[in-house]
């Protein structure tokens, strides 16, 4: 059974390997934060403050380099500007 953490969402299952490994993750991790602000589980600041702190992690892992991390880092300023609206 896979554990589920509270790592920037609500409720975001840990994908091996540890940490943020892949585009796909960085897009499940930010559609959960703007569903859980749109369900008023969290407030617009604290979405986007998620937003911001999954954004830096991207742009500080080595894991994310050249195409794939600006892939990333699109999907979130799309999810920033969505919550923004």
């Amino acid at each position: 059974m896979a554990r589920k953490y509270r790592y920037l969402g609500r409720r975001v299952r840990d994908a091996r390997p540890k940490g943020l490994s892949s585009v796909r993750e960085v897009r499940d991790i930010s559609r959960v934060i703007v569903r859980d602000y749109k369900a008023g589980r969290i407030s617009r600041g604290s979405a986007l403050s998620k937003l911001g702190l999954l954004k830096l992690a991207v742009m500080r892992s080595r894991r994310f380099r050249g195409e794939k991390r600006e892939k990333a880092l699109r999907i979130i300023d799309s999810k920033m500007r969505r919550v923004r609206k």
